[in-house]
């Protein structure tokens, strides 16, 4: 009987630890991804691995959430158009802004978080990844004063769930970091978050993949998942090729439609 195989769509930083833990059982796993490991969002971004960071939606975000929709400025601006599938999204977005939800996420995301920490430590250990890992924390740094009132009301929401948060005044914060200017107002310090160099992690882990024998096809865009007897049995990618498998892990991120 041959060994159950595995495709893996997405080379991202879930789609190799999905990769990962795959392969430790010997089961055959190939994963088809857009482009090279090292080409995505999975590289460009902070490296910040923040336990337990809070929900998007919460109690009172609504109408920020559209002004920020609004805003040319804004991380969330969307140029105004009629769409109604944009539409009934913010519709569910409203009813997800309520305490009985937050609360409700968070319990799960905490949970999440604590056991996402301990995967991360004994990866990097095992594996022996040199990817600056550090379980140091990450500061968020205020540079108004109503600043600082939103981070501490996000800071004890998160002490609920038993995280820990230093907050320091900006002089506090110029004693232990001098690089900050006078304008900073203060910091909340989460410690117990950890930092690692994206490139370097993805790029480790890559090769240890490669190492048990995961198969790699970054230049494969998945057109369609393909299905006999009502059961999943391969996927066809944009050019015409097919790739056969008995279970799929859908990571492409926001490629994933």
């Amino acid at each position: 009987m041959k060994p159950a195989s595995t495709i893996v769509i997405g080379a991202g930083v879930v789609g190799l630890c999905a990769a990962y833990n795959l392969a430790k059982p010997a089961q055959k796993v190939i994963m088809v991804g857009r482009g090279p490991v090292k080409s995505g969002a999975s590289t460009g971004n902070a490296g910040i691995l923040a336990l337990g960071h809070p929900p998007l939606p919460r109690p009172g975000l609504v109408w920020k959430t559209i002004k920020w929709m609004l805003n040319k400025g804004s991380p969330l601006y969307m140029p105004p158009r009629i769409d109604f599938g944009l539409m009934k999204w913010m519709w569910e977005f409203r009813k997800a802004c309520t305490a009985d939800h937050f609360q409700h996420c968070m319990r799960i995301l905490a949970e999440w978080g604590w056991a996402t920490g301990r995967c991360w430590d004994q990866l990097v250990e095992q594996e022996n990844i040199d990817c600056e890992y550090r379980t140091t924390g990450w500061l968020d740094v205020f540079r108004t004063k109503e600043g600082m009132e939103h981070g501490l009301h996000e800071a004890e929401l998160l002490r609920q769930y038993d995280f820990e948060v230093n907050v320091m005044s900006g002089d506090e914060l110029r004693r232990h970091e001098p690089c900050f200017k006078p304008q900073i107002v203060g910091a909340a310090h989460y410690t117990d978050s950890r930092f690692v160099s994206p490139n370097k992690f993805m790029a480790g882990l890559a090769e240890r993949v490669r190492g048990m024998g995961v198969e790699f096809n970054t230049k494969g865009e998945v057109r369609r998942l393909n299905a006999s007897g009502g059961r999943f049995s391969g996927v066809e990618l944009a050019d015409g090729r097919t790739i056969n498998g008995d279970t799929a892990v859908l990571a492409a991120g926001v490629w994933t439609t």
